[in-house]
């Protein structure tokens, strides 16, 4: 009989095969995420501790995360980025033009780190290659949140020469917004011209 759920997570193969980064870095009270389940109910799982960080609690909540994903790994369309769930707690996809399609593939590239396991990096491949029409993107102050979360990671991990090379041509797509006058980039296009 299994004592502890860190012998259970080995049993099952979900244990770290890397450990935490950074993880003096976190914030207390920063640690905190929604979580939501197949039949759209919500709990909290906290990496804190009276505020404090707290590292097992961390990693209880990364192997959950890590679990979900591998739920969800299996319903997202090969074309598409997960963006939310309904109240009934189907899925709600979204097209790599959405400012959140980064998001999903960064994620893949985080828990692959810390994993090891092979279907998160394929993942965050695909989902990353997706996005790299993006690069050309001048509409949208976004593409921090599209790019950098997916193929910044991508390239951090990997260094690909290939994540590198559209990360710049989109660094120099986001810095065609730069409006000398006000001194920052626009945010969102202007209907009225005047």
């Amino acid at each position: 009989m299994m004592s502890t759920r860190r012998e259970l997570l080995k049993t099952l193969g979900i244990l770290p095969l890397v450990p935490l980064h950074n993880a003096g870095s976190w914030i207390p009270g920063m640690g905190e995420a929604v979580i939501g389940t197949t039949a759209g109910q919500t709990g909290k799982i906290s990496a804190s501790i009276n505020g404090a960080f707290n590292r097992k609690k961390a990693e209880e909540a990364l192997f959950f995360s890590a679990g979900q994903y591998e739920m969800m790994l299996k319903k997202i369309p090969d074309n598409a980025f997960p963006r939310t769930a309904d109240p009934g707690g189907k899925i709600v996809t979204t097209a790599s033009e959405s400012w959140t399609s980064g998001f999903y593939p960064g994620v893949c590239w985080y828990l692959y780190e810390h994993t090891g396991r092979e279907a998160f990096r394929m993942e965050a491949i695909n989902k990353s290659m997706l996005l790299e029409k993006e690069k050309f993107n001048t509409l949208t102050h976004d593409l921090g949140f599209m790019l950098y979360c997916s193929l910044g990671n991508g390239y951090r991990l990997t260094g690909s020469e290939n994540f590198r090379d559209i990360l710049l041509k989109g660094a120099r797509s986001l810095v065609s917004r730069y409006d000398p006058d006000v001194g920052c980039i626009r945010s969102w296009e202007r209907e009225d011209k005047s």
